[in-house]
């Protein structure tokens, strides 16, 4: 059974402060990295999220685009399509 959001968001909570906790340095690091790339600038900040949600849509698209279905395996020989 999938999760839900509040539960997928608490254990991602969770997993944070546990690293926050085990490597400080590298967690606040990266945290700085993050707001300095979601600064507003040449792209404001709702365009960056925009980009950043494209990204990770675009592997499931192709993956379930028709180039890629069927699999090879379960194709027609080149004389028969």
């Amino acid at each position: 059974m999938s999760k839900s959001y509040r539960q997928i968001n608490q254990d991602q909570r969770e997993l944070g402060r546990a690293y926050r906790q085990a490597s400080p340095d590298t967690f606040n690091a990266f945290l700085g990295l993050h707001q300095a790339a979601m600064k507003d600038g040449a792209l404001s900040t709702k365009h960056k999220e925009l980009i950043a949600t494209a990204i990770a849509v675009a592997p499931a698209v192709t993956a379930a685009s028709p180039a890629t279905w069927p699999p090879p395996s379960r194709r027609a020989p080149a004389g028969r399509r």
